[in-house]
């Protein structure tokens, strides 16, 4: 079925919206829990809250992409179940490595706040990747926003994984470039 039809059952308050959507990106919504939570159950908690939240947004909302939308939705919704099923223990193994990998160009929440506007951020963020060839570009989102592990994206892309780990790491050095540029990276922060 395609998108704009599973988007309209959504709008129409349809039950079948969430079964379709479900047959179509179960799997899909599947995957990007398990790169963060990496326990069955946990996914399958995680992905039944994904069509909960879709059902609560749609409408008002009405997504463009809606496997974007859907992949977005399950991967903040496991983000916030792993922190806090996490947090004793401040620990986020398998997790941190994208995230520090990260943290030197992006800059903290607290210098967010006081200094840069996020939509600022994500707009350069965006503006940065559409520069990028194809395969960077899908190497950078797999690798930072579906948490793919350099083995994984190394299956995908058919490619050594010291390349990969030498690819993000160009990437992030062009987008710190990049930030800077735009007077969104400084020093301090």
């Amino acid at each position: 079925m395609e998108d704009q039809r599973i988007i309209e059952l959504f709008e129409q308050r349809k039950e079948s919206a969430v079964s379709v959507a479900h047959s179509k990106y179960g799997n899909y919504c599947f995957k990007i829990a398990w790169n963060v939570l990496k326990d069955e159950e946990d996914v399958k908690e995680c992905v039944n809250d994904t069509w909960m939240r879709v059902w609560d947004l749609i409408p008002p909302q009405k997504p463009l992409h809606l496997s974007s939308f859907l992949g977005k939705i399950t991967r903040n919704l496991a983000l916030d179940k792993y922190r806090k099923s996490n947090a004793a223990k401040r620990s986020f193994p398998y997790l941190c490595q994208p995230i520090e990998e990260l943290e030197e160009i992006i800059p903290s929440q607290k210098c967010l706040d006081e200094n840069i506007n996020h939509q600022t951020l994500v707009f350069e963020i965006n503006v940065f990747l559409s520069k990028l060839t194809q395969i960077d570009r899908v190497l950078f989102v797999r690798r930072y926003f579906f948490m793919d592990t350099t083995k994984e994206l190394q299956q995908r892309f058919d490619l050594k994984e010291s390349t990969i780990k030498v690819k993000l790491y160009r990437i992030r050095k062009s987008l710190k470039e990049h930030l800077i540029q735009e007077g969104l990276y400084d020093e301090r922060f």
